[in-house]
């Protein structure tokens, strides 16, 4: 009897192994890159190590950063918040993202992650910017990235550049 126990448990146990990831809680959880608090329900996102370890990110910027920093043999999944869907996470090299928009992301860089094409249409239409796909995205921070903070800057950093509001709402 206490094999088969052991056994169950062992199976289920195992069962249970795919890395994934984890709810973010807005609020509490910090940045794995940046030390800072992620509050922006519509920014979160997170890399699933092959080990099951799960770094939170405030924005797509500080991933791809990171993510750029690891060895790819070490990152099981990558996952960004659909903006038009706040909390709702999707796999990152299958998103679309709005860069150059109107709307500033909590780094600065204005990236926006979106489930599809279709979804950022609106998006794209009332506050502008270029769609881009993951490889572009990692092009775009890597040559963003500041040597001294590690993060990337975006206009709002860029002292000849007119700052946007980073809080500015789609619905306004």
């Amino acid at each position: 009897m206490v094999v088969t126990s052991a056994c169950v448990t062992l199976l289920a146990a195992a069962a249970g192994c795919e890395p994934g990831p984890q709810p973010i809680a807005y609020g509490e959880d910090t940045c794995d890159r940046r030390v800072m608090g992620i509050s922006d329900t519509r920014f979160g996102a997170q890399i699933v190590t092959r080990t099951g370890k799960v770094y939170k990110f405030d924005s797509v910027e500080c991933l791809a950063g990171f993510a750029l920093e690891m060895s790819e043999s070490d990152i099981h999944s990558m996952w960004v918040t659909d903006f038009r869907r706040p909390r709702v996470l999707v796999q990152a090299p299958a998103a679309v993202y709005l860069a150059g928009s109107k709307l500033s992301s909590p780094m600065g860089l204005s990236l926006l992650a979106f489930s599809s094409e279709a979804e950022s249409d609106s998006i794209r239409t009332a506050f502008g910017g270029e769609l881009v796909e993951w490889p572009a995205l990692l092009e775009l921070v890597a040559a963003n990235a500041s040597p001294h903070s590690g993060h990337a800057h975006g206009p709002a950093d860029d002292p000849n550049m007119a700052a946007t509001d980073s809080r500015a709402s789609p619905n306004e």
